[in-house]
């Protein structure tokens, strides 16, 4: 079954495009954002779970030595030799008998050796991740940044102009009421003003973009269940 273009509804939008300054502390947001962010915790994680791995993985590399030490010492005795009418003839003496016993394992080291290469390579490869989305943020953050003030800017230059233009075509509709001018100039008024509303409603919306945009970045809109989300 086929959809009727006539029956579908197409979602409305809700509200009134606005424009609100945003004004951001690059260096406090970047620090911020280092801790923030949701994905870089996330690979953290998987490092220090690597660097674990890796580390239980190594210790099977030493084979294991175990040993017990059994000893019997028998005091100083004195032995009386009969006849004997010196003490010097006496025999005096102790005794302390030894025995010691050891296992060992033999591992295969090459099989250790192996699985510890393959945990690094993974540990590796989750601190080149981590890096990465480090390095990205510090990128990110700036570009973002300069966006918003680009943007700023443009929507400030065409606000004037937009209020211009509205004027201008006022004007020109009550001259052409007054017959002073052809309507032919009362379009080309509107069109120039219809012209400059739509670029600043398109710098509005693509100010409320990068807002988001920067949102995003910074960690705001994704965020473990037990981290507490913090305003802009």
């Amino acid at each position: 079954m086929g959809i009727d273009p006539a029956k579908r509804t197409l979602p409305e939008p809700e509200g009134e495009l606005q424009f609100v300054p945003l004004h951001v502390d690059l260096d406090s947001e970047t620090a911020a954002a280092l801790q923030r962010r949701a994905d870089l915790k996330l690979a953290r994680l998987f490092v220090r779970a690597a660097n674990e791995d890796e580390r239980i993985i190594a210790a099977d590399y030493y084979p294991a030595v175990g040993g017990n030490i059994h000893g019997e010492y028998v005091p100083v005795t004195g032995i009386h030799r009969q006849g004997s009418t010196s003490k010097t003839q006496d025999f005096i003496g102790s005794e302390i008998v030894e025995r010691a016993t050891y296992t060992w394992r033999v591992v295969d080291n090459g099989k250790v050796g192996g699985a510890v290469l393959k945990a690094r390579a993974a540990r590796e490869m989750n601190e080149l991740t981590c890096r990465k989305l480090e390095a990205n943020i510090s990128r990110e953050l700036p570009r973002i940044a300069n966006d918003l003030k680009a943007i700023a800017a443009r929507e400030t230059s065409l606000s004037a102009a937009s209020d211009s233009a509205e004027e201008s075509a006022r004007t020109v509709r009550e001259n052409v009421a007054s017959g002073l001018i052809s309507p032919l100039e009362y379009r080309f008024s509107q069109n120039a003003f219809l012209t400059t509303r739509s670029g600043l409603l398109d710098a509005i919306y693509q100010h409320n973009a990068a807002i988001a945009e920067w949102d995003r970045a910074t960690g705001r809109y994704f965020q473990f269940s037990d981290d507490t989300m913090t305003s802009r």
